[in-house]
């Protein structure tokens, strides 16, 4: 199965198995992987599972998708390779199964779901909730510009 190591600024923040015959990535909340940054276009990439492989398609992002920081549009995808959206580094990763007898190594990957078949559950990735420091400096100044309107329109 392949699956996506999410980091943002060399910190892990997730893991995503790619289940899915399409996964899409970007800020809005319909996304199956959700990059919370303004960096990242609304409905930014795709990644589409073919065969035992997958690719990755833009989806016309502001700041476009790069692979292995190589501009892509539309890539096909390996293990080892690095997607840069935004801020954020995506790696590729394959479950390893290896074979008793010769030492052979195959890499095992999902193949997408046929028609008709139902869809297992959709992977739902958020990173954790950037904090909001200058949240309560906003607040104040915007209570110290009302109470300076009130004295204003008191006088």
């Amino acid at each position: 199965m392949i699956k996506l190591v999410i980091r943002l600024n060399g910190r892990q923040t997730g893991t995503v198995p790619l289940i899915n015959p399409v996964t899409t990535i970007g800020r809005h909340k319909d996304n199956q992987v959700r990059l919370d940054n303004l960096s990242v276009s609304t409905h930014h990439a795709q990644v589409i599972l073919e065969g035992r492989g997958c690719r990755i398609e833009d989806l016309g992002s502001t700041n476009g998708t790069r692979v292995n920081n190589r501009p892509a549009q539309r890539q096909e995808l390996m293990p080892g390779d690095v997607i840069q959206i935004g801020t954020y580094e995506i790696s590729v990763i394959a479950d390893i199964e290896r074979s008793d007898d010769d030492n052979e190594v195959t890499l095992m990957m999902s193949a997408p779901l046929r028609s008709g078949s139902s869809a297992p559950p959709r992977p739902s990735y958020t990173p954790p909730e950037r904090r909001k420091s200058n949240n309560f400096l906003l607040k104040l100044i915007l209570v110290l510009v009302v109470l300076i309107l009130i004295v204003m329109l008191a006088m």
